[in-house]
Parts: structure tokens; C-alpha cells; sequence
């Protein structure tokens, strides 16, 4: 009889707490959010559940097995995780569908509407043409202690992301020593996902660019087969004045000055007397 009643209170305590109506919150393409459809999803105990798009529905089933989710519409397979009320599937076209619990969803929403003026913002700060120099530190050979003029081309993206062109005064925006696309972080740098500088890949989380008092800065390493140094990047919004002389990039008076006092914009190229 003991055993029986233990049994009978363990089966009480069990929950699902996964049960719950919700609404559809947002449909991104990768962090691109598109244009949504009313959906509205249900589900029920035991893996019932009904999925209605519009003005039209039908039953589903779901499962949910430690991280894993698991949701059925007619057949069709979608993936994904559950958590803390907000449940995202991964659609064969590579969507990804987040749906939130219906008391919740005002929560979320205002979250998301905060996110995306923040990261507007950060693109606002950001975008546009940069000028400054690249160092290179602890170099051996003919890179020992050499520094250039470099330009910056920053395009803000629909996803969020910024696009990054970055060439001295050997290459031009057309066939630049750097690309990226970057994502910004929440203390305002932003991480490169992918790209390449100085003929090589980036690693993600170890190329992240700085932006403070109105400067973009950057510390990296590259590691060559044939090379292997630190260098650091110094950008200023293109049209700015260099305060401080000790900071001033190498052909500024006699490259950069002249061009923006004639308000000239950013050129695709540097047209330098070589000095060095």
C-alpha cells in the first residue's frame, strides 16, 4: 500500500511544462527576420498538438527529449529546441521559426523590438568610410616594425551585419587585403563570422574590432606557414581630423589632408608618392 501511494504521488508531481498555447514571434533567415504570417500553435499533454497558419489548421504531434524538440505537421519533420517558453524549429528551407509562449509573447516582443534599435544603432555608428594604419609587431625579417595607411568600406547588411573592405596603399577596394562580414556583440564590438586578412581566414571570436570614442580598433595575430606576427588596426570615420600627432597615420598631410579639405569622399584607391 506505501509503495502504491509513493507511486500515486510521483505520477501527480510530473509535469509538462512545455504545454501552453503560442504565437509566432519571429521567422528569421539566419539573423535576417522576414515577414510574418499569423500562426498560432498549441500544444497539448502527451504530444498532442494543432498548428493553425492563417485561417487554416490541422493536428501535429510533438516530442521533447532532454535538448532536442521534435514537431510533426502532416508528416513533416521539424527540429529544434524548447526553452523557458520559446520553442525554435529549423524548416527544411533553413528558416528558423520561434514561437512563444502566449505570456510571454508581449515580453519577447518589446526584447526584440530593443535588440534591433540597438543593433540599427551600432550600424548607424559604424557604417561608412574609415581611414587609419595597420601596425605590425613582432616580425622578423622585412615586416619588423612596418606600418601602412589603410581604408575601410562599411556597408550595413538587412541580417544586422556589417560588410567590411579594408585595403592599404598596395591593393584598393577592389582588390582588398581584408574582408568581413561582422556581427556586432553587446558591448559594442563586433566579431568576425567570416572573411580573411592578409591571405588568411579569420577565426571568428578571435577577430573582434573595437569601437570606442569614436575609433575602430582591432589587435590580431597572423600564422603562416612562412610569417608570424601581431598587428593592430587604428580607423577613424573618413572626413575626421587627427588630434593627436603621435597617433596619425604615415601619408596623412601629405595624402589624406589635401583630400578632405577639398571634401573630397574616400577614394577606391590610395594614390601615394611612396616615401618609406
Amino acid at each position: 500500500m506505501f509503495v502504491m501511494i509513493c507511486l500515486f504521488l510521483c505520477g501527480c508531481g510530473e509535469s509538462e511544462p512545455e504545454v501552453g498555447s503560442y504565437v509566432c514571434a519571429e521567422i528569421l533567415d539566419g539573423a535576417l527576420p522576414l515577414a510574418m504570417q499569423e500562426s498560432r500553435l498549441t500544444l497539448g499533454k502527451g504530444g498532442s498538438a494543432r498548428l493553425e497558419r492563417g485561417e487554416e489548421g490541422g493536428a501535429a504531434h510533438w516530442n521533447r527529449d532532454d535538448d532536442s524538440f521534435t514537431l510533426t505537421v502532416n508528416g513533416e519533420e521539424l527540429s529544434g529546441s524548447w526553452e523557458d517558453g520559446v520553442l525554435r524549429l529549423e524548416t527544411p528551407e533553413g528558416l528558423t521559426l520561434v514561437y512563444v509562449r502566449e505570456d510571454l509573447a508581449e515580453a519577447y516582443t518589446e526584447q526584440v523590438t530593443r535588440r534591433r534599435a540597438t543593433v540599427a544603432a551600432q550600424q548607424s555608428s559604424w557604417k561608412g568610410d574609415w581611414y587609419g594604419w595597420w601596425r605590425i609587431d613582432n616580425a622578423e625579417g622585412e615586416l619588423a616594425d612596418t606600418w601602412y595607411d589603410l581604408c575601410a568600406r562599411l556597408t550595413a547588411q538587412p541580417d544586422g551585419s556589417m560588410y567590411l573592405l579594408l585595403w592599404d596603399e598596395d591593393q584598393s577596394a577592389s582588390r582588398p587585403m581584408g574582408e568581413a562580414r561582422l556581427f556586432f556583440n553587446e558591448d559594442d564590438s563586433a566579431t568576425a563570422a567570416e572573411g580573411y586578412f592578409w591571405f588568411m581566414p579569420l577565426e571568428g571570436a578571435e577577430w573582434t574590432m573595437q569601437y570606442a570614442d569614436g575609433r575602430i580598433t582591432l589587435s590580431g595575430h597572423h600564422e603562416a606557414e612562412v610569417e608570424s606576427f601581431d598587428y593592430s588596426i587604428c580607423l577613424r570615420p573618413w572626413g575626421e581630423q587627427w588630434i593627436d600627432e603621435n597617433e596619425r597615420p604615415f601619408y596623412y598631410e601629405s595624402w589624406y589632408l589635401p583630400l578632405i579639405r577639398a571634401e573630397e569622399s574616400m577614394p577606391d584607391r590610395m594614390k601615394v608618392e611612396k616615401l618609406k
